[in-house]
């Protein structure tokens, strides 16, 4: 649960889960982005610079596909993040880069969120949901610069995760 600036109440969707829906949308994309093309100086530790620059070419490409985007701002535990507004939910999408030997790693994750007091149906969402994901994934896979894109379920990203974890420890 969070809070708006306004005072609204906002929660993560996870009545989809109870239908089943949330594992079978794709929700989370994978990539590497070559070092040469988007390289930029990393001045704090905490946000990496190339972070509200991707998460700005990803939302003016959905903008200019009729999607309403919010601003793309860096976020507190992420490098950058921006929302997809429908007329009763929010399509949130969190964007983080890492850097390790000469390779640049991000992640975009998403999810939907919505008023408390907001009845929208599951299928709603995960129409609004799907249509959101199909066009970043559209936009990833256009752009020159990403390479070794993955598209995974939020279950399937996870388990990378874990993957990745175990394998370099």
């Amino acid at each position: 649960m969070c809070y708006g600036r306004n005072g609204s109440v906002y929660s993560r969707v996870d009545f989809l889960t109870d239908v089943g829906t949330t594992n079978a949308i794709k929700s989370c994309f994978v990539f590497t982005v070559a070092c040469s093309t988007l390289d930029t100086k990393v001045l704090r530790p905490f946000r990496d610079p190339l972070g509200p620059l991707l998460g700005t070419r990803i939302a003016n490409q959905l903008r200019a596909q009729g999607f309403r985007v919010t601003a793309v701002k860096p976020g507190k535990a992420c490098d950058a993040g921006f929302g997809v507004e429908f007329p009763k939910f929010q399509v949130a999408a969190v964007l983080s880069v890492t850097r390790r030997s000469g390779v640049i790693e991000c992640d975009v994750l998403t999810w939907c969120i919505k008023h408390l007091w907001r009845r929208v149906s599951p299928d709603s969402l995960a129409d609004g949901w799907t249509s959101v994901c199909v066009a970043i994934n559209e936009i990833l896979r256009q752009d020159s610069n990403v390479t070794a894109l993955q598209w995974l379920t939020e279950d399937q990203a996870a388990n990378k995760c874990w993957e990745e974890r175990e394998w370099k420890e």
